[in-house]
């Protein structure tokens, strides 16, 4: 019953970030693309929690340290490149099948740390991933869909979201255990705006979004909760397996 609360963020998290590939292709329909998405999702959600980082700054635990900085600008590159490989992915296949194969995370995940890290999978992991496995086969209709039905380079857009966000996680959950969460999210988020930006600047400086009119705001008030919330719940859970 103790982590009861944390088993609930995690659900909650994973609820808006299963939502996104649905807002996306609406998006598209209002004048968006895949790196003006991306970019201004994390923008706009670094912005939120570097106010809300000054703002609770007294309650400083941990001191962020030049090389924690510099890690958690590359995990934060991760998760940028996640989204910007995901919202590609779904203008070319389904938003089902693309979130059907971006969990395979799951046991991406395991794999990467049973190879790099010698940590080898317990039975129960190895019986979840068995059921995801089926339920991708089941969910993706890959037995009974044809091939053509199938956009080869949507699928390996989310497959490469599906590596990306391995990194994340793994990342995410080895390093900086010390900084508070706040920051943490905020640097996170810092990173992958910076990416995102770096790889897709052209795209991003010449967009006028005034022409998007009416649909700017709702579109973002959104958006920016996406990528400010998840982060949080998973450092506040990663809090709550250290202490």
């Amino acid at each position: 019953m103790k982590n009861l609360k944390y088993i609930f963020m995690v659900l909650l998290g994973g609820t808006m970030y299963g939502t996104m590939s649905s807002f996306v292709k609406l998006s598209y329909t209002k004048g968006f693309n895949a790196a003006e998405i991306s970019f201004w999702q994390a923008f706009i959600a670094a912005l939120l929690l570097a106010i809300y980082a000054f703002f609770t700054r007294k309650n400083i635990k941990g001191k962020l340290t030049f090389g924690n900085f510099i890690f958690l600008l590359f995990t934060g590159s991760a998760i940028g490149l996640t989204n910007f490989f995901y919202y590609e992915s779904v203008s070319y296949i389904s938003a089902s099948l693309a979130i059907v194969i971006l969990m395979q995370f799951t046991w991406f995940s395991l794999l990467l740390e049973w190879l790099i890290f010698k940590s080898k999978p317990s039975k129960p992991e190895l019986i979840t991933v068995s059921f995801i496995l089926v339920g991708t086969i089941m969910a993706g209709n890959i037995l009974g869909a044809k091939a053509w039905e199938f956009s080869m380079k949507g699928v390996l857009f989310a497959l490469s979201s599906s590596l990306t966000y391995t990194v994340y996680i793994i990342a995410n959950s080895r390093v900086s255990k010390s900084v508070r969460w706040q920051t943490k999210s905020m640097v996170i988020m810092m990173g992958s705006s910076l990416c995102l930006f770096s790889i897709n600047s052209e795209i991003i400086l010449s967009s006028d979004y005034l022409n998007v009119g009416l649909y700017f705001l709702p579109l973002w008030v959104r958006l920016f909760r996406q990528p400010c919330l998840p982060p949080a719940f998973q450092r506040l859970v990663s809090v709550s397996v250290l202490y």
